[in-house]
């Protein structure tokens, strides 16, 4: 037999980009993609449709993401989304929600599938995040950890984030209006400082019997702890005369805690080789919540009168809640093109007595107020089939939703008397939802959705019961509030090869009796807050985005939403009229835009550079308009001891120094005017430190 000798053999092997399933589109992620990602973010804002802006939050297709690993939800997992190792992402999916579950087309899921590694051993990752305005002060921080442990078929972690928020924020107003006849002038000066420290904890463990079965379950425990000191210096003058009518300075304090424990559980087993399965998923948390609140006024003159009065009152709220979440989905495929599911949705939200407290120099004070049997159960069934012919794909379904408020409210009087308010309401919706798509090629997609959507009011907005903690701003629920109802339209287009991607979609809804916030004048010094059905509300627009690669190591992305809104506020006019209020503009229109660019370009010797600038322009609302403003930010990274090490250092909100943030509202006549200056609006500097050890992993699953 002779022997031949052959040369050097190279084997080419191609791995597709997408592959276009029937609700949700899969993206396979290259080895360089990996290589150069600073975090799962940068992976992220590279897939048609999803745009991630400076501060990390991620939107798709034109509203917030709900981001998973493996199908279970991040915050359950990881805590932070900074915490997924990019070099074990395998897949990323983008999941066409209102193809599974309904809905109006719009947002959706990010499904981050990692690899299936079977080394044992032990991974993690430890991070900090310091930002300062001025070098004297960290005004935020954010840290977190995380340790997993991989033993054969189980796998354990357990980790936590640290957050601190330390700012303070100037607001000045000024207000003209007429009430009884008489002109008014009002200023305020206001200096708020707060402080947020939350500490997030999650221990679990993942166990995979087959490749086809996952087990899943996570403890959490969270606390929140929040204090804010507020001065405030407030003027009101006759506007013909410039007398001064009242004026007051002000000190407020507040502390508040928060205490959150709960758990979360979840088993998925595919039943077929091609795409049955069944889900199940529950959990439950338990809320604590004391509230502390001293206020201390000196008033200088009061009805035209001078005085040397002082007024200080005190509150304290404690409440107690539970909250429990099931869900069922089963997804059956009859075959390779068609397929059915139905899914089970079922939560209560219990709150537990809720005593209020209110003190004036230090002796109990009215009102005494007890929340008590609280209770709120919400169903939701629903059933959809799906098909695909040719280059087409039909979707169908209907949502059914329920809701039941009920508890009771009630009020102590010092005179051993008592006020009991009730509440008892049942809701009900039937939610139909369709889509259609069609594939013109394996680049291009084009869908339309429709659908009719639906929110109910909370308990707390169904409650008629005047709240009067705050002695200048009342608040009430309103018991004759109705379940908003959206109709929605929306079409979309994606057009996705290697180096670029395009998406854009058109969009429109429209309600009849959409739920607002109404700020209506008691007196001069107090507004009471209470919400409404106003008449309609429709928006009608288009998101879309672009990313480009230009070259290996440059690369953009630019969005935008470009708006219309329209409030008709007919159903106003009798609130107006009952208060002897002047009445509203009767219909706002306005035209807007939010747009985003970031570019990425890798500088000599592997030092990344990010740049970002956001325009948000004036956002109409029912009753004026927030003014436009620019976020910006820049990041330098640099990847050091084999990658392991990643080093950031950032410049936010670049131009915050040279844009007045602020509003302006017509509330039934009383024109206003803020302004708002403070730490949120400056810009910052900021050092990240990340550092990867790799060994074991988390063994999330491989069910590709």
């Amino acid at each position: 037999m002779d022997t031949v000798k052959l040369d050097k053999i190279t084997v080419h092997g191609f791995v597709k980009r997408v592959d276009n399933k029937f609700d949700r589109k899969v993206f396979a992620i290259p080895e360089t993609q990996k290589a150069a990602a600073r975090s799962v973010l940068d992976i992220l804002r590279t897939l048609p449709g999803v745009v991630v802006d400076e501060s990390g939050n991620i939107r798709y297709k034109g509203a917030e993401a709900t981001v998973q690993i493996d199908e279970q939800n991040i915050k359950h997992v990881f805590g932070k989304i900074e915490m997924v190792p990019v070099e074990r992402i395998d897949k990323i999916e983008l999941i066409d929600a209102a193809m599974r579950t309904g809905g109006d087309g719009r947002g959706g899921i990010i499904n981050i599938k990692l690899k299936q590694i079977r080394d044992d051993g032990f991974s993690g990752m430890i991070s900090a995040l310091l930002n300062t305005v001025k070098f004297k002060d960290i005004n935020d921080s954010r840290e977190f950890g995380n340790l997993n442990y991989k033993n054969s078929k189980f796998t354990f972690f357990v980790n936590s984030t640290f957050e601190t928020d330390k700012h303070s924020r100037q607001t000045v107003s000024e207000s003209n209006f007429n009430l009884l006849d008489l002109p008014y002038f009002q200023t305020s000066n206001e200096n708020t400082f707060w402080k947020t420290r939350i500490n997030s904890n999650y221990a679990g463990g993942f166990y995979n019997p087959t490749r086809n079965t996952q087990f899943y379950i996570s403890m959490a425990y969270l606390t929140l702890k929040y204090t804010e000191d507020n001065f405030r210096n407030f003027s009101e003058l006759n506007s013909v005369d410039d007398s001064k009518i009242t004026g007051y300075t002000g000190e407020s304090s507040l502390n508040e805690k928060q205490l959150w424990t709960g758990g979360y559980l979840s088993f998925r087993h595919n039943t077929d080789t091609l795409d049955s399965y069944i889900k199940l998923s529950a959990y439950f948390y338990f809320q604590k919540i004391p509230r502390n609140e001293n206020y201390q006024y000196f008033y200088e003159t009061l009805n035209s009168r001078t005085s040397d009065s002082i007024y200080m009152y005190a509150n304290n709220r404690n409440s107690n809640s539970k909250y429990m979440f099931f869900n069922a989905f089963y997804n059956h495929s009859i075959s390779e093109k068609s397929r059915w599911n139905i899914s089970y949705s079922l939560s209560f939200d219990w709150t537990n007595p809720s005593i209020f407290h209110q003190y004036v120099f230090d002796e109990l004070n009215l009102p005494l107020t007890q929340k008590n049997k609280n209770f709120q159960q919400s169903h939701n069934l629903s059933f959809r089939f799906g098909s695909e012919w040719k280059k087409w794909k039909f979707d169908a379904g209907l949502n059914l939703m329920s809701e039941f408020n009920t508890g009771q409210y009630l009020r102590y009087n010092m005179n051993d008397s008592d006020t009991t308010l009730f509440i008892n309401k049942k809701h009900f919706r039937l939610l139909p939802s369709a889509t259609i798509a069609y594939l013109l090629n394996k680049a291009t997609e084009i869908k339309l959705s429709l659908a009719k959507t639906a929110t109910f009011p909370h308990f707390l907005d169904l409650l008629d019961y005047v709240d009067k903690n705050n002695v200048f701003q009342w608040k009430s629920g309103n018991s004759n509030l109705k379940p908003v109802d959206f109709y929605s339209a929306y079409l979309a287009y994606n057009y996705d090869v290697d180096k670029w991607n395009a998406s854009a979609e058109l969009f429109y809804n429209f309600t009849n009796n959409d739920i607002k916030n109404m700020s209506a004048p008691v007196n001069s010094l107090i507004f009471l807050i209470k919400p409404e059905n106003i008449a309609k509300t429709s928006n009608v627009g288009i998101d879309f985005s672009i990313w480009y690669k230009i070259i290996d190591k440059l690369n953009f992305t630019l969005s935008a939403s470009i708006y219309h809104t329209n409030f008709d506020l007919n159903s106003l006019i009798e609130t107006a009229k009952q208060q002897n209020l002047m009445l509203p503009e009767l219909t706002r229109k306005q035209y807007g835009c939010d747009i985003k660019y970031s570019m990425e370009y890798t500088l000599p010797k592997d030092i990344y550079t990010t740049f970002y600038i956001n325009y948000h322009s004036k956002e109409v609302t029912y009753n004026g308009y927030k003014k436009p403003y620019i976020g910006s930010a820049i990041h330098i990274s640099k990847k050091l001891f084999d990658n392991k090490l990643r080093v950031t250092l950032s410049l936010n909100n670049i131009f915050g120094n040279y844009v007045n943030r602020g509003s302006y509202s017509n509330n039934f006549g009383i024109i206003s005017n803020i302004l708002y200056n403070g730490t949120p609006y400056k810009y910052t500097y900021g050092i990240s430190l990340q550092y990867d050890f790799n060994k074991g992993d988390r063994g999330t699953g491989d069910l590709k």
